[in-house]
């Protein structure tokens, strides 16, 4: 389940919102409506932004941080400055966020402090990281009806174990607040758990309503918990006792309320005693209205104890600021906006390693199969095929990304390398053929009509026919929204309607602000006035995160609310499931594949990483967009 959503704001180059959502592509900051936001937090993209070196640019980086060499600031071994994607703020500490504040930018906020039961992300793959998460492997039984979690024997920061009772008190809150939670599904977690029990002080024993694929259920259901301190939490205000009011529903509801309230007081994180206890290797120590959070090492963490002294997220209002504090030795992770790819070199002389950082997700262009006027030519495959026919991503990878992508073949991510993708999407089944999409459409009774552009000249159902709801005359013409702001964006959808044109296929194409192509991308019904729009490009597709396992269920499945296509496919509903409950992955793969319910697009990496050649430990970069830290250290620190 994972989209990333940050708001409107856009990389000038690559036009992905600058904080991340979670089930789409892109990142999270605003307060869109309910069902809204949740939609928008499935659709994010990565945050990466571009930006030249202005004077502008530089007044503001010069403002927000002092210039200094890395070098000089490696030999202090005290502070690594961590830079954050413009209008990046982190705004949320409490690890149950509502959909108004999800997103990466807070969920790679929290973890610096508060560990989920199982991590994910080991040696650049995006599988399970045994020695960083807070349980050992889930251990199934009862034809997979039953779940043992047994805790390590972690412990908070204040000395207290990390118990059953903490997790329990996780699932509690969630049970009673979780339509409010930006990842709840309605029949996944909590719902397909029957009961929890703590069958010792570090053993949990869920009882599922049905067998599950453990691989999923594991990677998708129980990555989502992250045990919490119930003997500090379990509350309902700052000057009341302790107790276990999540035991009942109104309590639970009482205690989130009063959670949820304290996690918007930002200038509190780093006084207030809630957020100083923390299971992870990091407490904040304060985080300022500009957003600049400093983070100081938990010594009692149970885990790698950080050889840093400090670490602090640096908070930069453009790429241009950020891109001339890197240049300036300002920064010690920070990354370099597409738009200065051709100053790669001026940023290794300045004493920096370039890691391009790939995300573990997907890409595509969205048809709506519910609009009315084209609903029904997208329902047909040799239409959908025809389309896919016309977009090069290897030339785009290489045109608008320079080189800095790879492309989406699949509803199963190719990159970072992973035990889920099989040969179908190894190799690409619709190779870029404009001829070979001009052939599909005449073929089935399409011929050029009013200005060339194709229309139907041979309605009915029969296999060389139009298909089904196309009438005599129906044109072939699509109206397209893609995110604003963004050179490359704009390029790739410019390239497409270019493509099309030359074989009669008409796109209109419209930008507009990522929260616009987001929200007019929500699933509707054909009487809808929001079912108007045709075709969406935000540009960012679907991060699978925390939902690892690429099963699809959430954006693919026939009535699933973040499925913004409204595909609905018997056959594919039965694969998905069939990937849930013990099939695996490899039918569902390839039927969607080659079924193209989405157009694929090539993906760009999230991050162009600068990393300064005095910071070492960072090993390879997280695709889940975590960091670690607590295993950074600086040359010549002790």
């Amino acid at each position: 389940m994972s989209w990333r959503v940050t708001g409107e704001a856009t990389s000038h180059h690559t036009g992905r919102p600058t904080v991340r959502p979670h089930r789409r592509s892109g990142w999270p900051a605003g307060s869109w409506a309910s069902r809204t936001t949740r939609a928008l937090l499935a659709l994010g993209s990565c945050g990466l932004l571009a930006g030249g070196l202005t004077a502008a640019g530089q007044q503001v980086a010069a403002a927000q941080q002092p210039a200094r060499p890395a070098r000089a600031l490696a030999a202090s071994g005290a502070t690594v400055t961590f830079a954050e994607q413009p209008a990046t703020i982190p705004n949320y500490i409490f690890p149950m966020m509502p959909s108004q504040v999800a997103g990466n930018v807070n969920s790679t906020f929290q973890y610096l402090m508060y560990r989920p039961l199982y991590s994910y992300g080991k040696n650049g793959q995006p599988v399970l990281n045994e020695q960083d998460s807070l349980a050992l492997p889930p251990v199934y039984s009862a034809h997979d009806t039953k779940v043992t979690i047994q805790l390590k024997r972690w412990k908070w920061s204040d000395g207290t174990p990390i118990t059953a009772r903490d997790v329990i008190f996780w699932i509690n809150l969630l049970r009673a607040n979780k339509t409010t939670y930006y990842n709840y599904v309605p029949g996944e977690f909590p719902d397909d758990v029957a009961k929890d029990t703590a069958a010792g002080p570090e053993t949990v024993v869920l009882t599922l309503t049905k067998p599950v694929t453990p691989v999923w259920f594991t990677d998708n259901e129980l990555s989502q918990i992250i045990p919490l301190p119930q003997q500090t939490w379990d509350r309902t205000s700052l000057s009341g006792p302790d107790g276990n009011d999540d035991t009942t529903t109104a309590g639970a509801k009482a205690v989130f309320k009063f959670l949820n309230a304290q996690s918007s007081l930002t200038a509190d994180y780093g006084s207030s005693k809630l957020w100083k206890v923390v299971s992870g290797p990091f407490v904040v120590q304060s985080l300022s209205t500009n957003g600049r959070a400093v983070l100081v090492p938990n010594p009692n963490y149970s885990g790698t104890k950080p050889r840093i002294g400090e670490l602090v997220w640096e908070p930069f209002t453009s790429a241009d600021a950020e891109f001339n504090a890197l240049v300036t030795g300002g920064v010690d992770y920070g990354y370099v906006p597409f738009n200065d790819i051709p100053a790669l070199g001026r940023v290794k002389s300045a004493g920096y390693r370039i890691e391009p950082w790939p995300a573990w997700s997907i890409n595509y262009i969205m048809m709506n199969f519910n609009n009315p006027t084209v609903g029904p030519l997208f329902k047909q495959l040799y239409i959908r095929q025809a389309l896919q026919y016309l977009i090069d991503q290897t030339q785009y990878v290489k045109t608008f990304l320079g080189g800095y992508g790879y492309p989406t073949y699949g509803p199963v991510p190719t990159q970072p390398k992973n035990p889920y993708v099989t040969s179908v999407e190894r190799h690409n089944p619709y190779p870029y053929s404009p001829s070979t999409a001009r052939r599909l459409l005449f073929d089935h009774g399409w011929r050029a009509g009013r200005g060339g552009t194709l229309s139907c000249a041979r309605p009915g159902t029969a296999a060389r026919d139009c298909g089904a709801g196309i009438s005599a005359g129906t044109s072939l013409s699509f109206s397209l929204e893609y995110t604003s702001g963004s050179p490359v964006y704009q390029g790739e959808m410019e390239t497409f309607q270019g493509a099309a044109s030359e074989v009669g296929v008409k796109i209109a194409l419209k930008s507009a602000p990522f929260a616009s192509v987001i929200g007019n991308s929500l699933p509707c019904t054909p009487k809808q006035a929001s079912c108007a729009d045709q075709m969406q490009y935000w540009g960012g597709g679907w991060v699978f995160s925390p939902d690892y396992y690429p099963s699809g269920e959430n954006f693919l499945a026939g009535g699933a609310e973040l499925n913004s296509s409204n595909y609905d496919d018997p056959v594919a509903n039965k694969l998905i499931e069939a990937s849930i409950s013990g099939g695996g992955l490899a039918g569902y793969e390839s039927y969607v594949t080659k079924q193209l319910p989405l157009l694929w697009m090539p993906e760009q990496i999230q991050q162009i990483s600068a990393i300064s050649s005095s910071l070492h430990g960072i090993g390879q970069q997280n695709p889940i967009f975590n960091t670690n830290p607590e295993n950074w250290y600086l040359s010549g620190a002790k």
